[in-house]
C-alpha cells in the first residue's frame, strides 16, 4: 500500500517540524549559553543574585559580563545556524529549475 500524500500530510509535518525544531532550538541556545557564561564565571547566575544581595560590587559586573558572553555565544550559534539553514535552502530547492516538456499532461496542484 503506497502512502497517502495529500495537503493535510504535508501541513501535519511542516507543523511537526516547526514545533521540535522550535524546542530543540532554544534548548540547544540556553545550553550553549548558560556553558559559555559558566566558562567565563562558574555559577554565574547564582553569583549575581548572591551579590546584588551583599551589595558587592565587583562580583555583580563579573557575573553580568559572563551572562552577556553567554547570550552573545547563543546569538552567535544562532547565526551559524541560520545561515547553514540558507546554503541548505538555496541548494535544496529548485522551484526555478523546474523546466515543461513538450508532450507531457499538465499536473494540476491542489
Amino acid at each position: 500500500m503506497s502512502p497517502t500524500r495529500t495537503p493535510e500530510t504535508a501541513s501535519a509535518l511542516l507543523n511537526t517540524a516547526q514545533q521540535v525544531g522550535g524546542a530543540l532550538g532554544l534548548a540547544v541556545l540556553s545550553t550553549i549559553s548558560t556553558s559559555a557564561a559558566d566558562d567565563k564565571l562558574p555559577d554565574a547566575a547564582a553569583n549575581l543574585y548572591r551579590a546584588m544581595g551583599a551589595k558587592g560590587f565587583p562580583l555583580p559586573a563579573r557575573a553580568g559580563e559572563a551572562l552577556t558572553h553567554g547570550c552573545a555565544m547563543a546569538f552567535v550559534a544562532a547565526a551559524v545556524m541560520f545561515l547553514a539553514g540558507l546554503v541548505v535552502t538555496l541548494v535544496a530547492v529548485d522551484a526555478g529549475k523546474q523546466r515543461h516538456t513538450e508532450g507531457a499532461a499538465p499536473v494540476h496542484l491542489g
